[in-house]
């Protein structure tokens, strides 16, 4: 019983810590509205990084 329980808590950190990064993420590049190529390639290598990882 303690090994579901402790991967559902583990799955919840794990989204909100990657919820948060995106938030400020985000925060940090939207005063940059003049690297907007740069922020899609960013973002772009991001989600590739957190899909293969």
């Amino acid at each position: 019983m303690i090994q579901p329980s402790f991967a559902k808590v583990t799955t919840i950190y794990l989204i909100i810590i990657n919820l948060y990064a995106v938030f400020k993420m985000e925060r940090y590049f939207i005063c940059d509205t003049d690297n907007e190529k740069e922020w899609q390639h960013f973002k772009l290598k991001r989600c590739h990084s957190v899909g293969t990882a």
